[in-house]
């Protein structure tokens, strides 16, 4: 989906109602340091690693609107059509012996191994009806719909605050991503955690 304009869409966990953020102007705030989020709002999309091709994102919160799930409409359901499945998981296969053959050498301690698959319809997906889908599937996930004509369209669901910038100007907080621990463990967190 190409989008002419910049706009969130975001639902917390275990809530009804839904949140527009929209800019009055279609072209983000692109940001090169997280140093230069100080004082600014609205919905933040950033890359794993900043550089000039990939910027942090800003969606400007000059309306915020509420919206029910419930008055959002779910599409009808559509077949893929499946690109070549079998290519891909041979290719997740053969890069899963490599990366496990380098983990075993000691050439690396930990490997999170991800495999892309592009799959296409007969019709034009609806990104809300998917963002609805999400909400629905995933109740107790921040679930987002971000579209910027810098970053294309985002769908996205996670129980993680990546961060939240504190009371005290300067100071930020974050949970910990893949964390292991479960829920009804009292004792030290491990290194691997912290």
């Amino acid at each position: 989906m190409h989008c002419s304009t910049s706009f969130a869409l975001y639902r917390l966990p275990g809530e009804k109602q839904c949140f527009m953020v929209r800019q009055n102007d279609p072209e983000p705030m692109q940001l090169r340091a997280m140093a230069d989020l100080e004082g600014k709002s609205g919905f933040v999309l950033a890359p794993f690693e900043l550089s000039e091709d990939c910027p942090l994102l800003v969606v400007r919160a000059d309306s915020v609107t509420e919206v029910s799930l419930d008055d959002i409409e779910l599409p009808q359901p559509q077949e893929l059509n499946h690109s070549d499945i079998d290519a891909e998981q041979q290719q997740y296969y053969h890069d899963f012996h490599t990366f496990h053959d380098n983990l075993l050498n000691g050439h690396f301690a930990k490997i999170v191994l991800s495999r892309r698959s592009i799959e296409s319809t007969e019709r034009a997906c609806d990104p809300c009806g998917l963002f609805k889908r999400a909400c629905m599937m995933y109740p107790r996930q921040f679930v987002a719909l971000v579209s910027t004509p810098v970053s294309g369209t985002w769908l996205m669901a996670t129980p993680e605050i990546l961060l939240e910038q504190g009371d005290t100007p300067g100071t930020w907080h974050t949970m910990a991503l893949a964390g292991t621990k479960p829920a009804s463990d009292t004792t030290a967190w491990d290194e691997k955690n912290v």
